[in-house]
């Protein structure tokens, strides 16, 4: 399905509705029947493997952001000089759950749930091999865009990744890297708001950090783990309830789903937010009461 207006352009393409048989054909075809501009990268399959495509893409000005699962499947990224366009972008992939493999040239580097991997194109490009089921999100942003708003970010985070000195990478970690690190655990977060029983410790272990350096993280933008998890909860509720096509769904479907095991609880820290019940926040989206 494609869906373009002025400034952007979205793309949701998935193979969740054919035969296993057709899926490998389909992901073929994909690369040329897309017409969102800069197009998506060609998905090839792996063989022996089971596949499935379940993505979303939307492009905007300077910024094209993809997410979805992908399953049995290889993700190329041209070499540069093989594309008209995009030759200079910065390609940002995390894996929210599961474990890919990147390569380019004669280097190998597999990602485990919630690790990323910051790209360009190169000379030889480069590939994103998910033999298994994975989750992730990818962001591509030119980086003549971005380099005069990041400052040192992303010469922070390849400096560690290459391998700093004590003292560079001690100043890279001051500065970009725990902005980074909040940024996935973040991520991590609202990728997992139906879990009732999500914890730090679940986080922090996806993250591969410890419990107190993700609250250290929070405790220095003036957040808590638990303030931050109950806003996306409460924020995305509030965005279902004021959907009208969801108006069908149960309010205590609408709690349990983002992740509230208690509906007592759940309408209370919601009018406690919104200064409306639930209900009265449906009716009111019914009416197009509700501010745009």
């Amino acid at each position: 399905m494609i869906a373009v207006e002025d400034g952007w352009a979205s793309f949701r393409f998935s193979t969740d509705g054919l035969p296993e048989g057709e899926r490998a054909k389909a992901v073929r075809e994909l690369y040329e029947r897309t017409t969102v501009p800069g197009k998506i990268e060609p998905l090839e399959p792996l063989p022996n493997c089971s596949i499935r495509a379940d993505i979303a893409k939307r492009t905007l000005p300077g910024l094209g952001v993809m997410s979805g699962t992908l399953c049995g499947l290889r993700q190329a990224a041209r070499p540069r000089g093989a594309v008209s366009s995009n030759e200079d972008d910065l390609v940002l992939a995390v894996n929210l759950r599961g474990s890919s493999i990147a390569q380019q040239g004669d280097r190998e580097l597999r990602l485990a749930d919630g690790d990323a991997l910051l790209a360009t194109r190169g000379a030889g490009g480069f590939a994103i091999l998910r033999p298994t089921s994975v989750r992730f999100i990818g962001m591509r942003v030119p980086r003549r865009a971005i380099a005069p708003l990041v400052g040192r970010l992303v010469h922070d985070l390849i400096a560690a990744t290459v391998g700093a000195t004590r003292d560079a990478l001690a100043s890279a970690e001051r500065r970009g890297i725990r902005a980074a690190r909040l940024r996935a655990i973040m991520a991590d977060i609202t990728a997992n708001l139906d879990d009732c029983d999500l914890k730090v410790a679940d986080v922090a272990q996806r993250q591969r950090v410890t419990t107190r350096y993700v609250h250290k993280l929070f405790e220095r933008e003036g957040l808590t783990f638990s303030a931050f998890l109950l806003d996306r909860r409460l924020s995305r509720a509030h965005r279902f309830l004021s959907e009208p096509r969801l108006a069908d769904l149960k309010i205590s479907s609408v709690a349990f789903d983002v992740g509230f095991g208690d509906l007592s609880y759940f309408n209370r820290v919601f009018r406690r937010r919104y200064g409306a019940t639930p209900s009265e926040i449906r009716q009111a989206a019914k009416r197009g009461d509700l501010p745009h």
